[in-house]
């Protein structure tokens, strides 16, 4: 059973003049409820080194509800306490809790939370290493490559010694079976460093392997068009 919830409330983006002036302006009982940023690479990037604890933070989709564009949002609280009420982001309040002289300018957004299931064996969805969120905020289970001998011997480099490759297949009909054979490190079978040596290599062939539940995540839902489904693991017969 899902415990998601779903609420509206009153955002704006807030540059660094206009968030010291709403500090001045709300008490300690209006505090915000979320800050977001509307969804991208870097504005994800930002918004995990923004975070006390990116492993520990419970992450939210946020839509803003005039044009359906969508972000990811986070509790007020759960940002670094010297970037609280400084940071650059969308400060997200209950309506009730907007000072009066803003209410007029606000936008509404809708923030739902999401709810980790449970994880499944086997299934996960194929991500592009470049466009994956920071790992430190939400980890892949592998990281792998077409099973050709040029790439391989690249992501070795990577990897700590005598490493297990595991094969990965892709659930797809629509190629060549030397197409659909990767092979995938667990991630921490990787050496410290290891996603700045292959995305600094500036070649598009390393992709994240993430467990096909996580797929709605909200720090991987806006790539879902991009989604492959594969299997880890040797296939039985």
């Amino acid at each position: 059973m899902s415990n998601t919830s779903t609420s509206k409330l009153s955002g704006y983006f807030l540059n660094a003049t206009a968030v010291r002036a709403l500090k001045s302006m709300v008490g300690a009982d209006r505090y915000p409820r979320y800050v977001a940023v509307m969804h991208s690479r870097e504005k994800v990037k930002q918004l995990v080194a923004a975070l006390d604890n990116p492993a520990e933070t419970t992450y939210a989709n946020c839509t803003l509800t005039r044009n359906g564009n969508t972000g990811v949002a986070v509790p007020f609280t759960a940002l670094r306490a010297e970037l609280q009420f400084v940071w650059e982001c969308i400060y997200l309040f209950r309506a009730e809790d907007v000072p009066q002289q803003m209410q007029s300018q606000w936008l509404t957004y809708e923030v739902t939370d999401f709810v980790p299931p449970e994880l499944s064996e086997g299934t996960h969805v194929k991500l592009p290493l470049d466009i994956a969120p920071p790992w430190e905020a939400l980890p892949p289970a592998y990281v792998g490559c077409m099973a050709q001998p040029g790439r391989l011997a690249l992501l070795q480099q990577v990897l700590k010694s005598e490493v297990h490759l595991e094969p990965a297949t892709l659930l797809v009909e629509d190629r060549a079976p030397q197409y659909r054979a990767y092979q995938a490190a667990a991630l921490g079978d990787l050496v410290e460093g290891a996603r700045d040596r292959l995305e600094g290599g500036g070649q598009p062939y390393w992709y994240c392997l993430y467990d096909a539940n996580l797929g709605a995540h909200p720090l991987l839902q806006p790539y879902w068009r991009r989604f492959e489904l594969c299997r880890v693991g040797q296939q039985e017969h």
